[in-house]
């Protein structure tokens, strides 16, 4: 648990250099609303090389923590937020004014270095907020990654220069560890050969979901009137509170499902993965297939926490997986029946990594309603991007591979409820992907 005093630490360590409180607000919210191991992370970042949307540079809960509004200081005892918590968001309000934006394109500028050095000490506390870090060695440490991966006259190499950075930063902070981020592995056992990949958590306390983000160079002065894409699964408990945290906006959903026999594997895989640890828990987990593999078993939680989880504590990895993918899916649902002056699409993941084609179509419908053109985004739309956030890389049809492990989830009437709303048919289940 983190002290108030902490926590204002912790604020403090976030860059300075963005817009300032009093400038006017946005005016075109997006949420991005799916479930964990939905497809997310992947559509998030098609989304992020668009220079006509904006975003945050990493996933808003370390901000929601750090603004006393992530559990469990909340009080609401799950991920949940409601319209009420917007009265006292005035912190986060600020944070989140300050951090939108999208990548530095077109060179970067002359002070993009001392920019750039402050984002990575901020980030660094987020992520390991029991270190005490020196914004000079975060400079060294940055200066040593820059001049090691060869510059950035031809791009910012991010993968290479993070696992650099982090490797640098171990020789006085050898806790860190470069397998905890979404990094190519085979490219920190390059670097680091002698390095074991983990399991468990990196920390008792955390305040950012594992894998941790790599960030790249941040342009934080563009127009606010872009629509502002905010993608985190667990905003699908937020909506309420989303809508009225910046109430004179006009707020969407993009609702993107995933059949929920490929979300629910991509979900026991992730929760048996050295990531995705996300709330340590007083409550005792009793989930089988999953406490019995290590001592973080018995209080680690990973992925999105729903209201009710409670009850899912004495139960098999794979119910309360479906659990996770139908609780998502249904908040989502439930908010979009109560609100339906709220501007919504629904985009399916499965159309999104078919084809080229089926990509292209998929893009093309998406980026025409969030009113921007598909022209910087072709190369994307023809060749698709690297795995983002994947516990290994994608193969259509996964699922199909451990349906013993899935039985559970194939009789639970839950799940197939919440399929059904979604429009996924159970005897269409051999076409899924």
């Amino acid at each position: 648990m983190f002290s108030h005093p902490e926590l204002e630490s912790l604020e403090r360590c976030l860059p300075n250099h963005g817009r300032e409180a009093g400038e006017a607000s946005f005016s075109d919210i997006v949420v991005v609303a799916s479930s964990s191991r939905g497809g997310s992370s992947f559509f998030a970042e098609v989304l992020r090389n668009h220079p006509d949307l904006l975003h945050f540079p990493a996933e808003i809960n370390p901000y929601l923590m750090v603004a006393r509004l992530g559990f469990p200081l909340n009080g609401s005892d799950s991920d949940a937020l409601g319209a009420e918590h917007a009265a006292d968001a005035d912190s986060l309000r600020k944070m989140l004014l300050s951090e939108a934006g999208n990548y530095v394109t077109g060179g970067l500028p002359e002070d993009w270095g001392s920019c750039f050095s402050g984002d990575l000490y901020a980030r660094m506390s987020l992520q390991w907020p029991d270190v005490q870090f020196s914004r000079d060695e975060i400079k060294q440490a940055f200066q040593l990654a820059v001049d090691a991966a060869g510059g950035v006259e031809n791009g910012f190499p991010t993968q290479d220069f993070h696992a650099r950075f982090l490797c640098a930063l171990r020789g006085n902070h050898p806790e860190i560890n470069p397998y905890y981020y979404d990094i190519n592995r085979e490219l920190i056992r390059e670097l680091a050969p002698e390095l074991p990949a983990p399991g468990g958590p990196p920390t008792e306390r955390l305040l950012e979901e594992v894998p941790f983000v790599t960030i790249a160079p941040w342009d934080r002065h563009g127009a606010l009137s872009r629509p502002l894409i905010i993608k985190t699964p667990s905003n699908c408990y937020r909506l309420e509170f989303l809508k009225a945290l910046f109430p004179q906006a006009r707020f969407r959903v993009l609702h993107l499902t995933r059949n929920p026999l490929s979300s629910v594997n991509g979900l026991c895989r992730g929760w048996m993965h050295h990531g995705f640890f996300s709330h340590r828990v007083e409550e005792r987990l009793d989930i089988e297939g999953y406490s019995e593999t290590g001592p973080w078993g018995r209080h680690w939680w990973n992925f999105d926490l729903p209201p009710g989880w409670r009850e899912w504590t004495q139960r098999p990895l794979a119910d309360v997986c479906g659990f996770q993918w139908s609780s998502a899916h249904q908040a989502t649902l439930d908010f979009l029946e109560r609100h339906p002056e709220v501007e919504r699409i629904t985009i399916r993941f499965e159309d999104l990594i078919r084809d080229e084609a089926s990509r292209r179509g998929t893009l093309a419908r998406a980026l025409d309603w969030l009113g921007v053109d598909l022209a910087p985004l072709e190369t994307i739309a023809s060749n698709g991007l690297p795995p983002v956030m994947q516990t290994d890389r994608p193969s259509k049809g996964r699922w199909k591979r451990h349906v013993d492990k899935l039985k559970p989830v194939m009789e639970n009437q839950r799940v197939w409820r919440t399929a059904e709303r979604l429009g996924y048919q159970k005897d269409d289940e051999a076409n899924w992907i």
